[in-house]
């Protein structure tokens, strides 16, 4: 296993597939967006030390918060198919993510991974 936390795998996975669909998805008049909700205090953190526990509530927003980018990216009726693909932070702005991670290249060799990976299971 790598050294780099899963969790950034994920956040980091989680914008190279929305690449993907924003490219492959976009001629059925579908959407899609890679969302950062942002710090929020969840059931998340119930099994972190007391310490960080208490530190949370300094830090960490209200879960109600989270909902705010899904929000705007789903509702707003200034988004149009002109934004497809692009990634959205707390609370709700535009920003872009990371340098590589929209690649397509990576988004194909992401995705095909995933289907002979899964390829039988679901």
């Amino acid at each position: 296993m790598s050294d780099i936390p899963i969790s950034f795998l994920t956040f980091q996975g989680n914008i190279i597939l929305a690449t993907w669909m924003a490219r492959h998805l976009a001629d059925d008049g579908i959407l899609t967006f890679s969302l950062n909700p942002g710090g929020i205090r969840t059931e998340l953190q119930r099994s972190a030390p007391g310490f960080f526990q208490w530190l949370a509530n300094f830090f960490l927003f209200p879960a109600p918060m989270g909902a705010i980018t899904q929000l705007y990216a789903g509702t707003n009726p200034k988004i149009t198919k002109a934004d497809n693909g692009k990634y959205f932070i707390p609370w709700a702005r535009e920003a872009l993510p990371k340098a590589g991670v929209q690649d397509p290249a990576l988004a194909d060799k992401l995705w095909d991974y995933l289907e002979k990976d899964t390829a039988g299971k679901y």
